[in-house]
């Protein structure tokens, strides 16, 4: 029992004698095959070996599959992790395809093969790969597939990923028969729902084609049906194959950036403004986004979701004061980002809304002059501005402070027809139109004809002498305030 145990021991060390940390780098041990040995760098070992196996566990207390590469016809049998193992294919691998089958590419392009068989696969010098569930016990666990009384699992693929290469992670799973082929595993929308059923402490091989070369995640998942309750089981498997790569890059991280300008100015309280966030993902993994969150006054279309690696979203954020005063902040992104800056400042300023203070109707002036006065008054030290509008009809000239004026469609001189006449006025003395703080008088007089220039103190007027023509009104739309 002693020289047993000490057996036990020396097997353990010699599957130990790789460090923990190790990635094993698995390729063919046929004659010939070293000459395709990558060299790798810290952290990886090269393990020839004359075939390997997908394998897969089953764990009864966890209820879980678990899987990897497992060496085959050599002692001893080692069974890795699916992150400690890569499956190497080196160039030898490559193949010119004639398009005999679809997914092989177009005429002339390049595939990669583990081939199905050990005389394809040891003549390429390339790793002797199968599937297996050496691991999964046949002892009535799992249901059978009618004939056969042996329990089985079933793999399909969850996800392929080309961590080299996103874009290029075609893979393929299939056995040839009499020139047919059958794909069993796959994501190609082509051959939809395609699986593998496997009898529990089974074997199989396919051949298993790349479309591209780079470090690739295949993520399987295997599933099967307990006999005991009847309930289905499943579990993802990832394992990694090197087609002409032997590393496998560093877990990728998110990061986050945040552009636009986002200073509102002012805005009347009521109304709302638009200028566009960016949240830009300056990482080499997906960007979660989980949560945006706003100042006071301030919203955005758009909350949470995923941006890519190297790619940007545009959120629209609206300025919507309540008030009449100053908003700002940060707005906030919540992420999974692990670097960046995920905060930026908007500000913008609420004006109070027009208030309207004069509304007379459409006074008529026929040959005499007539006035309209308004008062108003602000608040103590605030800012009040004014607009006035309103629309002539008939030959007139307007005339401020001595100088022929116009804005929007109103000409210089005389003019017949319907114009507008809208304005805002600025001064900031106590009687003047425009802009104040305390109290102004707004006297206009009217007076129309054959123009000419006439100007009175705190006044603009529109004057003129006989003849008059017919019908001559002037009607003021509105005249409004607000305060700021």
């Amino acid at each position: 029992m002693k020289h047993a145990a000490m057996f036990v021991m020396s097997i353990t060390l010699t599957v130990g004698s790789l460090r923990a940390q190790d990635v094993n780098v698995l390729v063919s041990n046929v004659a010939g095959a070293a000459t395709n040995n990558p060299v790798v760098g810290p952290g990886y070992v090269v393990r020839p070996v004359p075939h390997a196996d997908l394998n897969i566990v089953w764990n009864a207390a966890t209820q879980t599959f678990t899987g990897g590469f497992r060496t085959e016809d050599q002692t001893p049998v080692v069974q890795f992790a699916g992150d400690k193992a890569v499956a190497y294919l080196p160039p030898t691998g490559r193949r010119t395809s004639a398009a005999t089958y679809p997914f092989q590419g177009p005429s002339g392009s390049t595939y990669w093969i583990f081939p199905s068989s050990a005389p394809s696969s040891n003549g390429a010098q390339t790793l002797y790969l199968g599937l297996s569930a050496y691991g999964v016990p046949n002892n009535g666990t799992f249901t059978a597939l009618a004939p056969s009384t042996t329990g089985r699992i079933i793999w399909n693929v969850h996800s392929v990923e080309n961590l080299t290469t996103p874009s290029a992670n075609a893979f393929y799973g299939y056995s040839v028969s009499g020139g047919a082929t059958n794909v069993q595993l796959t994501l190609d929308p082509n051959y939809p729902n395609r699986e593998l059923p496997m009898l529990a402490s089974g074997h199989t091989h396919l051949n298993l084609l790349f479309r591209a070369a780079g470090m690739y995640r295949v993520t399987f998942r295997v599933r099967g049906t307990l006999v005991a309750t009847g309930q289905e089981v499943s579990s993802l498997v990832p394992v990694y194959f090197g087609i002409e790569q032997w590393q496998i890059p560093a877990a990728g991280a998110p990061s986050i950036a945040l552009g636009g300008s986002l200073t509102f100015g002012d805005v009347t309280v009521g109304q709302s403004a638009t200028r566009t966030l960016t949240i830009s993902n300056t990482g080499n993994a997906t960007l979660n986004v989980t949560n945006v969150s706003y100042p006071a006054g301030f919203s955005g279309n758009w909350n949470s979701g995923s941006i890519a690696a190297g790619s940007a979203t545009n959120v629209d954020v609206s300025f919507t004061p309540t008030a009449a005063t100053n908003f700002g902040g940060n707005i906030t992104v919540g992420s999974d980002a692990t670097s960046g800056i995920n905060t930026i400042a908007a500000n913008g300023s609420g004006l109070a809304p027009w208030v309207t203070v004069l509304s007379p109707g459409q006074p008529t002036f026929n040959g005499s002059q007539t006035s309209m006065n308004v008062r108003m008054q602000s608040s103590p030290n605030t800012l009040l501005n004014f607009l006035f509008t309103g629309s002539l009809s008939g030959p007139a000239t307007w005339f401020t402070n001595n100088t022929p004026r116009n804005s929007g469609p109103l000409p210089k001189g005389q003019f017949t027809g319907n114009a507008p006449i809208p304005r805002t006025l600025s001064s900031s003395s106590r009687s003047a139109i425009g802009s104040f703080v305390g109290r102004s008088h707004l006297f206009m007089k009217v007076k129309i004809g054959t123009p000419r220039l006439r100007q009175t103190s705190k006044s603009f007027r529109v004057c003129g002498s006989m003849p008059l023509p017919a019908s001559i009104t002037m009607m003021a739309a509105s005249t409004a305030v607000r305060t700021r």
